[in-house]
């Protein structure tokens, strides 16, 4: 697609085109950005003009988001110490996932087992729900990293789900412990 400024307009018209066209386009920083949680323990890289959001959840340690493109990711974290000695991800799972899936009356894939970028082991689903009439697709990856328990909630339309969905694995996996959180 080309777009013409006629030459009377000069500089400050080409300057609002631009401004436009990145407004638009979804314009922000396309690589890596490092959010680390509330407490300075842990930390995601999101991609694709993602940046931090405040809005997304009350309890979320971490929470970012992109309006433009419509993909949204919230971390959820507990410390171990907070449960049974015993407790393992699959009962962390079982303890959380239902509640998920029934408060939105979703359809859940059978589980996938993965590892973060810190090699922590992590259960992924994909989830299909419909919420205020709109379809979502939903990655969620519970993770254990030794000292706490994690949710990561990653969405996007359920349009974009398919072409979002290597983007929000990647982020989900890239969840690790700073260096105060180690």
């Amino acid at each position: 697609m080309t777009i013409s400024v006629p030459a009377s307009r000069g500089f400050f018209s080409s300057v609002l085109l631009l401004a436009a066209v990145c407004c638009l386009g979804g314009c922000g920083t396309t690589g890596p950005t490092t959010l680390t949680s509330s407490d300075g323990q842990f930390q995601i890289t999101v991609f694709e003009g993602m940046s931090e959001a405040s809005d997304l959840n009350d309890e979320a340690d971490i929470q970012a988001a992109n309006l433009f493109t419509e993909m949204y990711v919230v971390v959820l974290s507990e410390p171990k110490v907070d449960f049974e000695d015993d407790m393992t991800l699959e009962d962390y799972r079982d303890l959380c996932y239902p509640q998920f899936v029934e408060n939105l009356g979703a359809t859940m894939s059978q589980p996938e087992q993965v590892r973060t970028a810190a090699d922590d082991r992590a259960l992924q689903y994909d989830i299909h729900a419909t919420v205020d009439k709109i379809k979502i697709g939903y990655l969620v990856t519970f993770i254990d990293t030794g000292t706490h328990f994690h949710q990561v909630l990653a969405w996007t339309l359920e349009s974009k789900y398919g072409e979002h969905r290597p983007t929000l694995q990647k982020i989900s996996a890239s969840l690790k412990p700073t260096s105060a959180g180690s």
